[in-house]
């Protein structure tokens, strides 16, 4: 049984018998929970919507936001008052909520503002709360069908705890929905989120679950009403508390989706085969999943006049020769790129026609036999924008493996195609938020979800989706993640992963690296051991931890400074630089960032590993993967596989995933309220089953943290989908600010 403070309960017993709420909700829930509608948004020439501002990339961060309601009715305006936990530098800010009209929120005392300067940003808008009581019964009734559901709780991407999911804020919330309610409210300065406010207050009734709230009421609802009335001062009622959410859809289903039943379905997309013992292509060459669209829909050749066969021989002569990304020379990988062509120890990408000198690359690849095969459809719309500030809805990905042609195995070359989704502004991001969370309803891999998946996927991938970006295209990015093109190959070593983007002339060429320096930056001094990076990081421990640094092309006059590619291993020291005059040995870089020498305080430990997991190679190195290394791992540690999240095993069979995906916790002990412990190095022990990563620099006795991606991501959905704009606007469900949007 759940308790909610007395004059709440009492409020919302009163919502409930007398206004015949739950009739009410049935004939207004089709706003929340209708999925298939036209979804908004309208990108301009950069894909992204005209006035768009930085919040809308990186919404800054909400403390507080209070209403005053001039009338109960939700379409008379009212005004709305938004704290900032920071100074914005701004004396005015633009926000769109559910009316979708942009309202100009001021800090200047020009009315609605009372006080210039003050920090307290105001507007005149219309706010429907009866939405926000909708919006809670509908999350509500979900969580209601869940088993002992859990919240998690996380700090950027590091997951920090977990408890039983509390419905109390959410109970409270419903209230919002009830006339009388309203009435009372009117006139009077109440917050709708105040991140210090919290836990309840007072004696409560026990209530049950959420349909039977209307059991609890009684005869004294008007004098409900009166009482909340009376509490209300004449500034302020009192706050609700933040709402937490617990996951309530199945992550396989909603987020990252690897049933073979729907990444081999043939109708939508070729597959390797062996059913005959002998590997072949079946299935669909032009179906809106294969490699071969996908691409030439990247392409778009009736548009661009590029031809596909062109345009991705283009993309994969990339590694025939070196590349200068802002002076960082990027090695090829001749013999790499031999080895895909040619029949060597690679069986050779299938041709249309060959020339007959495999020595030159002249001959025309078969696009509809391309030696890569679909693993996974990843919905990242946790890498959404700020949607009130006109922000975008993240991306779609879809991830393939190489497969030999031939001998039908996997090797170890993942491409990963990141397109951004064409839908911006609030409540379009809400909707396509909820049309992913609706497929849970149907069955993995029936032709029922099949269909509802591919409709939202041609929503993205589709020819002309952002009709200005570079051939109409929303794609944001192509990255390969791979140890195949780089020569000699060393098992486990020698991983690269590099980034390409379509430019004005239409072809994928190699681009710079989000948040990650050249390798010269890793490499420690003869004799000191210091690394450069180790200044940078020390130099910039705030920002860091504020994750408002950024990784340019030049820093403190030297250059370059960001990447043109990453690597993860063993590298040859003729790939310069090298701390030995040995030309040909052997060092292990490119599996974090940092060294000791970066700072031994707690913050300085901590901004070097939000360094170092802002990077590529940290990402997929060492900050989240375990190397079992007995100076710094946790005890009785295994050791991850290698830089991929994400990996293949050949056809007919399902992608495995990184333990910073599923989860790092399982198995954890837990205190009372449920809270991964922060353990010792005396008591922590990996063979129990709860086996944290350690830190790869100080060691885990210094830090340890655990990571669980797809449950963030889980709660992301839920929060996304059960907010309104105003609230999309606090911590509660704000898109979590990730520095390279892995």
């Amino acid at each position: 049984m759940r308790r909610i403070s007395g004059v709440m309960a009492l409020a919302l017993a009163m919502a409930c018998s007398e206004q015949g709420i739950g009739d009410d909700l049935e004939d207004r829930a089709a706003f929340t929970e209708d999925g298939d509608g036209a979804l908004e948004g309208k990108p301009n020439g950069d894909g992204e919507p005209a006035g768009e501002s930085d919040y809308a990339a990186h919404p800054p961060q909400v403390s507080k936001i209070e209403v005053e309601l001039a009338s109960p009715e939700p379409s008379e305006p009212a005004r709305v008052f938004i704290t900032y936990a920071e100074d914005l530098g701004v004396e005015e800010i633009a926000i769109t909520l559910e009316d979708g009209e942009p309202t100009t929120f001021n800090d200047v005392g020009q009315w609605p503002d009372e006080l210039p300067g003050d920090g307290v940003f105001t507007g005149h808008t219309v706010v429907d709360l009866a939405m926000e009581a909708e919006l809670a019964w509908a999350y509500l009734d979900r969580v209601g069908q869940q088993p002992d559901p859990i919240s998690p709780r996380f700090e950027g991407r590091r997951l920090v705890g977990v408890e039983p999911f509390d419905p109390t804020p959410l109970e409270q919330r419903t209230m919002l929905g009830d006339p009388a309610m309203l009435e009372a409210l009117v006139g009077q300065r109440f917050a709708l989120y105040d991140a210090e406010s919290g836990g309840e207050g007072g004696e409560g009734i026990e209530l049950g679950a959420p349909e039977g709230l209307a059991q609890a009421a009684s005869d004294g609802a008007a004098a409900a009403a009166q009482a909340f009335a009376a509490d209300v001062s004449p500034t302020a009622a009192p706050p609700l508390p933040p709402p937490s959410y617990a996951p309530t859809h199945d992550w396989e289903k909603t987020l990252f989706v690897r049933d073979i039943d729907v990444i081999e379905d043939v109708t939508r997309t070729n597959v390797w085969s062996n059913a005959n013992g002998t590997c072949q292509m079946v299935g669909t060459p032009t179906g809106v999943w294969s490699f071969q669209t996908l691409m030439e829909n990247m392409a778009n050749p009736s548009q661009t006049g590029i031809d596909l066969h062109e345009f991705v021989t283009d993309w994969v002569l990339h590694w025939e020769v070196s590349h200068n990304v802002q002076g960082d020379i990027v090695p090829a990988g001749y013999m790499g790129l031999y080895e895909l062509w040619n029949n060597n120890t690679f069986s050779g990408w299938p041709r249309v026609w060959d020339d007959g000198n495999n020595g030159v690359f002249n001959d025309v690849l078969d696009m509809e036999q391309a030696p890569f095969r679909l693993i996974a459809i990843v919905n990242r719309v946790d890498l959404r924008g700020g949607g009130a500030y006109g922000g975008a809805a993240g991306e779609l990905r879809f991830v393939f493996e190489m497969i030999d042609p031939v001998t039908y195995q996997p090797r170890p070359f993942n491409v990963i195609l990141e397109f951004g989704v064409p839908i911006h502004g609030c409540n379009a991001i809400r909707q396509w938020g909820k049309a992913w969370y609706d497929l849970d309803q149907y069955t993995l891999g029936s032709a029922t979800y099949n269909d509802a998946l591919a409709n939202l996927t041609e929503q993205v991938t589709s020819v002309g989706a952002m009709p200005k970006k570079p051939n109409g295209s929303a794609i944001n990015q192509v990255r390969t993640n791979e140890n195949f093109m780089v020569w000699p190959h060393y098992p486990s070593r020698n991983w690269q992963l590099r980034e390409f983007k379509l430019d004005p002339s239409g072809y994928l060429k190699i681009a710079p690296l989000v948040q990650t320096p050249t390798v010269d930056w890793e490499v420690p001094a003869l004799g000191t051991g210091i690394a450069p990076i180790d200044d940078y990081i020390s130099s910039n421990v705030s920002s860091i931890l504020a994750g408002t640094y950024l990784v340019g092309p030049s820093w403190n006059g030297q250059s370059p400074f960001q990447g043109g590619f990453s690597g993860y291993g063993e590298v040859a020291c003729y790939q310069s630089p090298c701390t030995t005059n040995n030309n040909f040995a052997l060092e292990d870089r490119g599996l974090w960032w940092g060294t000791a020498n970066s700072g031994v305080l707690a913050t300085q430990r901590e901004a070097r590993h939000e360094f170092s997991l802002g990077t590529c190679n940290g990402c997929h190195g060492r900050e989240t993967l375990e190397d079992a290394n007995a100076l710094v791992s946790v005890p009785s540690a295994t050791p991850d596989k290698e830089f991929r999240h994400v990996e293949g095993h050949g056809p007919g069979t399902v992608a495995s995933l990184s333990r910073f995906l599923t989860g790092t916790h399982q198995g954890c002990n837990t205190t009372t309220n449920m809270l991964v412990p922060p353990l010792g190095p005396a008591t922590n022990d990996c063979a129990s089953g709860c086996c944290p990563i350690g830190d790869p620099v100080h060691g885990y006795g210094a830090n340890q943290v655990h990571f669980a991606d797809l449950l963030r991501r889980q709660y992301d959905l839920d929060a996304l989908v059960s907010s309104s704009c105003l609230i999309s606007l606090t911590p509660v469900a704000a898109p979590a600010v990730l520095q390279l949007s892995h």
